[in-house]
């Protein structure tokens, strides 16, 4: 019985991490959207410009996801259900 409740648990921070990965991986697209830009500034028509402005104002907003990964890192600490660590 013990061993199964360590498998419960290790699936949990499991689960934890990856909605921790994936809130990163979210800011990385705020962050890094410049150079997204600079890569699809070669794509052209209406869909070139469209990606263009999108990741022109995400990096104009990286706030927001600078905000996303705080949001990101409680959510997965009160998932765990570990308030110490907060």
């Amino acid at each position: 019985m013990p061993q199964i409740i360590e498998k419960v648990k290790l699936k949990d921070k499991s689960f934890d991490l990856k909605i921790l990965i994936v809130y990163i991986a979210i800011v990385l697209v705020f962050v890094f959207a410049h150079y997204i830009y600079f890569f699809l500034s070669g794509v052209g028509g209406w869909f070139g410009a469209w990606i263009r402005k999108l990741t022109m104002y995400l990096h104009e907003t990286r706030a927001i996801g600078a905000v996303l990964l705080g949001l990101g890192i409680v959510h997965a600490l009160y998932l765990t259900k570990k308030p110490n660590k907060l």
